[in-house]
């Protein structure tokens, strides 16, 4: 499972429910910090991300999107004797030994053609998936109905401008369902 959430020529986000320690964040941010072309590093723990700003002309976006990715996975592996990261504890057992922190799940390896692949979302049928490959198509759809609608009134053709401006008004309520969230904060 890939921690890199986002990634742009010149931009990467890694995002980790372990990354909401300030240590862990800040140990993140120091290892990427060091690498060549990076313009900023910033983490933000309050949503477990580190957003890294690179310099895209002196380094290749594949390559650097691995080796953050390298970073993150050794920074963020559970450790033994850490039980902050889910790994079991080394000190004898006891009702005063225990952690109160949660296991986690062990993580999937990072392979070459995950990173390659580009795979970052899940698999390709969950709802994520669906409603931001619908959310596209409604915008392409946006933008083409608004054309034509604007086209249509100079033309002054009425009953294909109302008909395309409909279009439009239809895939605006897409739009809008799929983010009712951000639009309801």
């Amino acid at each position: 499972m890939s921690r890199i959430v986002s990634a742009l020529p010149g931009r990467i986000r890694v995002r980790d429910p372990a990354l909401r320690a300030p240590r862990t964040n800040e140990r993140l941010q120091g290892v990427i910090a060091k690498f060549d072309g990076v313009r900023s590093v910033e983490g933000r723990t309050q949503s477990g991300s580190v957003v890294l700003l690179y310099d895209a002309t002196r380094i290749d976006h594949s390559s650097m999107e691995a080796r953050v990715e390298a970073a993150a996975a050794a920074e963020l592996a559970p450790e033994e004797g850490d039980p902050v990261r889910g790994a079991t504890s080394s000190s004898p057992a006891g009702p005063a030994a225990k952690s109160t922190a949660r296991p986690r799940a062990p993580r999937a390896a990072v392979t070459r053609s995950t990173l390659v692949s580009g795979d970052r979302r899940g698999p390709p049928f969950s709802k994520r998936a669906i409603l931001r490959r619908l959310n596209g198509y409604a915008k392409l759809g946006m933008m083409a109905s608004l054309g034509a609608s604007l086209a249509l009134a100079a033309a002054g053709n009425k009953r294909l401008h109302i008909a395309t401006g409909s279009v439009y008004l239809a895939l605006l309520g897409i739009h809008m369902a799929v983010h009712r969230r951000q639009l309801l904060k």
